[in-house]
């Protein structure tokens, strides 16, 4: 088995809010194609990570593998459109 954590380089696509704080992330990458992921706790004011999960920003994302979805752990912008 694999680790359960990796890194993608990605367009963001498309965004959806979930609950109260939890956004889902459509992303494109150039290795794992069209991936979709949970960033918990983006849409709380003191969310370091909300920047660079905005539409058509381009980062570098940690990502770990969940059951359904993935899940965002960290991310470092690349630029933004």
């Amino acid at each position: 088995m694999g680790s359960r954590t990796y890194r993608a380089e990605a367009i963001v696509l498309k965004t959806l809010d979930l609950g109260e704080a939890d956004r889902i992330l459509t992303l494109l990458t150039r290795h794992f194609g069209k991936v979709r992921v949970v960033a918990k706790g983006i849409r709380r004011p003191t969310s370091r990570l909300a920047g660079h999960a905005e539409p058509l920003a381009h980062a570098t994302f940690h990502l770990a593998r969940g059951r359904e979805l993935d899940v965002l752990t960290g991310a470092e912008s690349r630029a933004t459109y």
